[in-house]
């Protein structure tokens, strides 16, 4: 399931800035508990590299794939 915690970090790492990051300052209440630890990662690396970590990058560190975005949507059926 995409969450708005998950299109933000996507959206970041598509196209985004470390100052787009700095703006929005404090948002970790914007992931859920199992979203922690990628935003998590996002910020470690910032810190340490100094850039936002590319989607495929995110993915071999933290094990979630995060949709480009753009992409289409799943359909759920009921």
């Amino acid at each position: 399931m995409t969450t708005f915690g998950k299109n933000f970090l996507a959206a970041l790492s598509a196209g985004g800035s470390v100052g787009d990051l700095i703006h929005f300052g404090a948002i970790d209440h914007l992931f859920k508990g199992n979203e922690e630890p990628v935003y998590s990662f996002v910020k470690d690396f910032v810190k340490a590299h100094g850039a936002i970590p590319q989607l495929d990058t995110i993915e071999a560190h933290t094990g979630v794939a995060l949709a480009k975005p753009g992409s289409p949507r799943p359909i759920i059926s009921t």
